[in-house]
Order: C-alpha cells, then sequence, then structure tokens
C-alpha cells in the first residue's frame, strides 16, 4: 500500500496557505464561480441555496471553510498552537459535505479541514465523543456500532464471484431488509451477485474524516485482499459513503484497483435502459 495522498496537508498547503482574497463564497455571500460551473454554461449559473450547514447552524464565521482554511495555516506556522475545546469544536462540526469544495473548486476548502484534523490527532488531540468509540470499533471489529454479530439479511449468497454486492454498516447492521431488496432487484435482472456478509468489512471512511488515517488504510488493504480473494471485478455499493470511499480514497491508498466500483442508482438505470429491469408502476 502507497502513502495515502487524499491528503491532506501538503495537498493543502499546495493549493490554499490562506485564502487569497476572503471572498466568502464558500459560506456566505456570491458566489464569484458557482458551484455548478463545470456542467453548465454561464447564462444558466446559479447559486446553491444554501451553503456551509456548520455556517447556517452557527452564523459565526469561524464555523465557515475560509476560517477554517485560515486556522490550517496559523497551526501549521505553529507546531504549539493550543489545542482547546473551542479549536475542536470548529474544527468538528464540520460535516464534510464537500459544498465548499464545489463553490471553490481551486482551493478546495475542505481539504484544509481534514488537513488540520489529521495533524492535531499526530500533536494529541483528543477526538470529540463518540468519534474514539466508533474509530475503535472499525479497527477491532470491522463495524462502526460495536456489533459483535451480523443480523441475517440474506442467505445461499456465494461469498466469491465478479459481481459482489457491498452492503457497508448501516445496511448491515440496521437495514438488512434493503440489502434482500437490493439483491432481489439484481438477480431478477439476472446477475450472479456474491455477498461477503459476517467478512464484509467497514470502508474506513469516520475515522478517515475525522484524521485517523491509519485506520482508513487498514480497512482499505483488508476490503482490497478480500475482493481479490473473492475474484470481484465489480463491486456494487448502495451507501454512499462507502461509494465514495471505495471508488476514490481506496485508488488514493493503493493506486489503481483491480475491480470496478459502481453505485446501485447507477446500475439500476443501466439495467433499465437494457430491459433487463422492468418497472410495474410509472
Amino acid at each position: 500500500m502507497k502513502e495515502f495522498k487524499r491528503t491532506f496537508y501538503q495537498e493543502f498547503l499546495d493549493a490554499w496557505t490562506i485564502c487569497d482574497i476572503q471572498c466568502g463564497a464558500c459560506y456566505y455571500h456570491g458566489p464569484l464561480m458557482p458551484h455548478n460551473f463545470h456542467e453548465l454554461p454561464p447564462s444558466e449559473w446559479s447559486p446553491p441555496s444554501e451553503k456551509c450547514p456548520s455556517f447556517e447552524y452557527f452564523k459565526f464565521r469561524a464555523y465557515s471553510a475560509v476560517a477554517r482554511g485560515d486556522l490550517a495555516s496559523d497551526i501549521y506556522d505553529d507546531e504549539d498552537y493550543p489545542i482547546t475545546d473551542g479549536l475542536m469544536r470548529v474544527l468538528y462540526t464540520c460535516t464534510g459535505c464537500g459544498m465548499c469544495s464545489e463553490i471553490c473548486f481551486r482551493n478546495r476548502p475542505l481539504t484544509a479541514n481534514l488537513a488540520i484534523r489529521e495533524v492535531l490527532l499526530k500533536r494529541g488531540a483528543k477526538l470529540p465523543d463518540p468519534l474514539p468509540r466508533i474509530d475503535a470499533d472499525v479497527d477491532r471489529l470491522g463495524n462502526i456500532f460495536g456489533a459483535k454479530k451480523l443480523p441475517k439479511s440474506v442467505e445461499d449468497l456465494p461469498n466469491t464471484g465478479e459481481d459482489l454486492y457491498f452492503a457497508g454498516c448501516v445496511a448491515r447492521h440496521q437495514k438488512p431488509e434493503s440489502i434482500r431488496a437490493t439483491v432481489a432487484i439484481l438477480q431478477k435482472a439476472g446477475i450472479d451477485i456474491a455477498y461477503l456478509a459476517d467478512e464484509e468489512k467497514c470502508c474506513g471512511l469516520i475515522p478517515g474524516n475525522d484524521g485517523n488515517t491509519a485506520i482508513l488504510e487498514n480497512q482499505a488493504a483488508k476490503n482490497i485482499e478480500a475482493f481479490k480473494e473473492a475474484g470481484v471485478k465489480r463491486v456494487i455499493v448502495s451507501c454512499a459513503h462507502c461509494y465514495k470511499t471505495l471508488k476514490v480514497d481506496y485508488q488514493l491508498i493503493a493506486g489503481e484497483l483491480p475491480f470496478e466500483v459502481v453505485h446501485v442508482a447507477e446500475l439500476f438505470s443501466k439495467l433499465i435502459d437494457e430491459k433487463r429491469i422492468h418497472l410495474t408502476e410509472p
């Protein structure tokens, strides 16, 4: 496995150092460059109706992407920067939604907050509850709930095959009916679906986002090895978090992956177009 390069700090420093013009487009005024300019012509540009969720809630600039970027610069310059409860509250009320990085595509402000978290943990900062418990459960038990036993969802599915369904922690432990429904649709479309069941491990998104990137790397290594041993060529994912982690982060950790990652919505759309799924309701 190669060094995880999604962050954090060097990428942030290369792009940001400090927000150039303090325009505030990432959280309040503007934007100077609308979030959807990649897809739409200028005549159809429009700003999002709401931006940074933590700023929308707290209504203080400190809880915005640009302020967190300034904090990252200060922390980088001062190895003795005080780690206070207020600092941790500002950093960990970011939801990680990425709207700021969609608006400010060049600086990608979300990277700044992820960078601060990673560096502060290395300096001895303590994660706010319940993140320490979640990270420990992911590392020790392979799920975010600390569950030692997996509820039954589907039986008699092979654990090897070219098409593998990756359910994710929430579906496996709280919504097993969604697994049964998804598998039933895929089988109806003629796909021979495999499922790791108890052997499936958490994707590692939460530890990766809260700064414990070593746990994310470890989960990636376990899952990638399991996929290889199962002969997987396509991983089918329902959870948006798992989709992003497997498709984007795992490539940054391990390089080019020997399998494709698709979301069920993408696959269902393709199967409908191919007439392999027939809708009985409008």
